[in-house]
């Protein structure tokens, strides 16, 4: 039979194993980091075949207080002017794209100003009716001149808003002139 102090030993035995074992994992774990090997998944929006850009709820990240992805209608729901989102797009070419919306609003909400920000580009207009919050339409809004390369892309309010919000955003389509 095992003494108090043979079985102390076996136990601190036991723990300076397994905290070398911790330490060693860091150790890999820090060299992967700083290494790159577990860089974080890149989601960038890159263009289609055609060249152009979808700029989906899914794709974007939703930043502000209230903004909520809705995943059964695909779509982010706007509740506040401090609400955004944004996305990350590789620009395959220099060129005007066109703005193609995809949102919902109710009639009585629609009338609010949204922009849509490319690098120092901003595209701002007015939320059209699309006839209630679960009929999505799709509409050319404008259209944007474009830099090639990776660039943050922004929509959001333009200003403050009364009422219950500014739209339910479904996908932003940008389609290269001459496509």
């Amino acid at each position: 039979m095992e003494t108090a102090e043979q079985i102390r030993k076996i136990e601190i035995g036991r723990f300076e194993w397994r905290r070398s074992q911790l330490t060693c994992l860091t150790l890999v774990f820090w060299i992967a980091i700083t290494q790159g090997l577990l860089a974080q998944e890149d989601k960038s929006v890159v263009a289609d075949a055609d060249g152009s850009l979808k700029l989906t709820a899914e794709n974007g990240e939703g930043i502000g207080p209230d903004i909520q992805y809705m995943p059964e209608w695909k779509a982010f729901g706007w509740f506040t002017a401090q609400d955004r989102v944004e996305w990350m797009v590789e620009v395959p070419k220099t060129g005007k794209y066109d703005v193609y919306l995809e949102w919902s609003v109710s009639d009585e909400e629609a009338g609010k100003y949204f922009v849509f920000e490319a690098g120092d580009q901003k595209l701002t207009k007015k939320v059209g009716k699309s006839g209630s919050w679960e009929t999505f339409k799709t509409k050319k809004v404008g259209s944007i001149q474009l830099n090639q390369g990776k660039q943050k892309m922004v929509f959001k309010p333009r200003d403050n808003f009364k009422g219950e919000a500014l739209l339910d955003l479904r996908e932003l389509v940008l389609v290269p002139r001459g496509a």
